[in-house]
């Protein structure tokens, strides 16, 4: 691990040349695995073994995407019949994602050890103190304490203390869990993060330990770095990551960009035909895992949109998603048919401290319904003022329906969207 992770020390920082090379010579030998051990690649993809081991750039980005539909429905056709021996014996990934919709990808142990050097990596760059106690709440994971952070860290460094809080409990209890642990980094996913945010500042919630908010699996609200600073003082990261690629990118630490793990997945961002994306302009994520051959996911549409950018000032060679937008189904629609992704001030929540948690979730060209969880209904004046706060940062004048709900994520499903939109079939 520790002989990874100082490869990966080099190769973050490879001429851009060398860096897309090592990814070719990875391809072509994942690709020549896909046509031969997977039957649903070589059968989309029309390649014999010999094509394969030859592949340029130009004929890999003539090679057709694979949407996650695709994946859902062929999903033991695609996976490979063997896997080589040094990859290890078979892990499987299972997410829900946030649409309830199951999904379970089958890696190796040696694609677990790369993730693993990923993370170090990551924590590197974020200079993150080892020593220091880690919560963590999630879905996944058998809540209790720990005397260490566990794979991967706790093989190189000596760590402090690890607390794994579920999910299943309200904001509120988090908070009684996090406060009497008293943390230096809190892991979470980002809309909890922000619930956690507006609990403690509603009722007054101090974690004065607390150095750094990691969040992953979620798009990030726009200003929810700037409501951790508020609530806690601490600074605020994101991870990008799928349960079916690993870690995709990190964020860098000067400059809030994204860095991509490029020595473990191949990123693509595609218009909508199927060409690269320009600098700036956001197109569909199209992810290709390197490493993984037992479940090859070659040129694999992950469902979000996202943004190349320029190099990243900090000195790292690595590419750069200047943005990630999140999903085409969190994309308001507007009654003259144009769409956007959209944004929500936590100024606006902090107005009503009995809200504890929202999601947005389009219902009709022209409806929003607002479902809340609260401690108690609001009055009419309350209701009153947030539906014109809400009418304002959507810029149309939908009909809004206040809803208390006793939770909002379905049963199963650990990812958080703040807006949905079920007006129509979403690719």
């Amino acid at each position: 691990m520790a002989s990874l992770v100082e490869r990966l020390q080099r190769s973050e920082h490879w001429p851009a040349e060398q860096l897309r090379d090592s990814q070719l010579e990875q391809l072509r030998a994942l690709l020549v695995h896909a046509v031969t051990r997977s039957p649903l690649h070589r059968q989309r993809l029309g390649l014999t073994p010999q094509a394969a081991a030859r592949i340029d750039w130009p004929a890999w980005r003539a090679l057709p995407t694979l949407p996650r539909p695709v994946l859902q429905r062929q999903l033991d056709a695609l996976r490979a019949r063997t896997v080589p021996a040094a990859h290890g014996t078979l892990l499987s990934h299972s997410t829900t994602g946030s649409t309830g919709h199951p999904l379970s990808v089958v890696a190796t142990q040696w694609c677990q050890f790369v993730y693993g050097a990923l993370t170090l990596r990551e924590h590197r760059w974020h200079r993150r103190d080892p020593s220091g106690r880690l919560l963590v709440v999630r879905a996944k994971g058998q809540e209790g304490d720990y005397p260490d952070w566990g794979v991967p860290v706790a093989e190189l460094h000596a760590t402090g203390p690890l607390r794994i809080v579920s999910l299943k409990h309200s904001v509120r209890e988090q908070l009684r869990h996090i406060a009497q642990f008293d943390p230096h980094y809190l892991l979470t996913y980002a809309s909890n993060a922000h619930a956690l945010a507006v609990e403690a500042m509603a009722h007054g919630v101090r974690l004065p330990s607390l150095r750094e908010v990691r969040v992953f699996a979620e798009l990030p609200r726009p200003d929810l770095t700037a409501m951790v600073q508020r609530a806690f003082g601490a600074t605020c990261q994101d991870v990008y990551s799928a349960e079916e690629t690993g870690p995709i990118a990190a964020q860098c630490p000067q400059h809030g960009s994204y860095h991509v793990h490029a020595e473990s997945v191949l990123v693509e961002i595609l218009d909508e035909h199927g060409h690269a994306c320009a600098p700036g302009q956001l197109g569909r994520v199209v992810v290709t895992a390197l490493h993984n051959f037992a479940t090859p996911l070659l040129r694999y549409e992950l469902g979000d949109f996202a943004a190349i950018g320029g190099p990243c000032a900090c000195g790292l060679t690595l590419p750069v998603l200047a943005r990630i937008a999140g999903r085409s189904r969190n994309m308001l629609l507007f009654p003259d048919g144009s769409r956007r992704w959209p944004a929500f001030s936590g100024a606006i929540w902090l107005q009503f401290p009995a809200i504890r948690q929202v999601q947005l979730v389009q219902t009709a060209i022209d409806t929003v319904e607002v479902r809340m969880e609260a401690d108690r209904d609001l009055d009419q004046a309350e209701s009153d003022r947030l539906c014109c706060d809400l009418r304002e940062r959507l810029g149309w004048p939908y009909a809004l329906h206040l809803r208390r709900v006793e939770c909002i994520r379905p049963p199963g499903v650990y990812k958080m969207e703040d807006f949905l939109n079920l007006v129509e079939p979403q690719a």
